[in-house]
């Protein structure tokens, strides 16, 4: 059962303080009246006044180093208490919305396509179930947006000098250059150039070729963005007011 940080009582519904995260009894909920040492001055002086009734210079109980890992934690806490609701602790939501550990799945995923087709891919693409292979299909989509949402956060820089936005410039065009040339590769390993598709299906192909056309859409959107920002801040397009 918990107990309150001030007074050592058991209590069914302790109340959280908003300022030091510490659990407190109904007695002892407000932060006036726990001497919450993170406190701003002003509602610490306000709480010592309506108290003590004591002027003098106030002195905290505890030390600045445990004021400042006080305060992180109650950070942590507050950006992963939903998930860990739901989850019942953080490692598990490390582990679930991280993208080294999905990406490194999907490549696993596609070499164990490539070693189970082998030197029949068209039997293999027969055999295969198909609704594991638009579920192959799916994930494919899901990594290949993720991996282009994450690229368009590294992407997303702030730029206030000349060099910044001539370096902003050449990032648009870079990315637009490595989406096309992904497009390009997706309709290469399809076998559209070649009409290869029409003759020798292959689940690794359809699966490999999906997550270079998302991936490819992602970063052309991306660029656009990037170019819209470059026009903005070099002054080619201005607001009306």
């Amino acid at each position: 059962m918990p107990k309150c940080n001030y007074c050592d009582k058991e209590t069914f519904f302790p109340f959280t303080c908003n300022y030091c995260g510490r659990d407190y009894c109904e007695e002892h909920r407000l932060p006036e009246v726990h001497d919450c040492y993170a406190l701003p001055k002003e509602k610490w002086w306000y709480g010592r006044q309506k108290k003590d009734a004591d002027l003098s210079e106030p002195k905290f109980e505890k030390p600045f180093l445990s004021f400042v890992k006080n305060r992180q934690f109650k950070s942590s806490h507050r950006n992963d208490s939903k998930i860990s609701r739901i989850l019942g602790t953080s490692k598990p939501r490390n582990l679930l919305l991280s993208l080294k550990i999905w990406f490194p799945i999907f490549i696993a995923s596609i070499g164990g396509l490539y070693l189970a087709e082998g030197k029949s891919p068209t039997a293999f693409y027969q055999s295969f179930p198909e609704l594991a292979r638009y579920g192959l299909q799916a994930f494919a989509v899901v990594i290949a947006m993720w991996t282009g949402y994450e690229t368009f956060k590294k992407c997303d820089v702030r730029v206030s000098s000349d060099r910044g936005i001539f370096g902003l410039r050449l990032l648009s065009a870079a990315i637009a250059g490595l989406a096309f040339f992904l497009l390009f590769m997706g309709f290469t390993i399809l076998g559209i150039f070649s009409f290869r598709y029409y003759l020798d299906k292959s689940v690794l192909r359809e699966v490999t070729s999906t997550f270079l056309f998302v991936l490819s859409l992602v970063l052309l959107i991306t660029s656009a963005y990037l170019t819209f920002k470059f026009e903005r801040k070099s002054g080619v397009i201005v607001y009306s007011r």
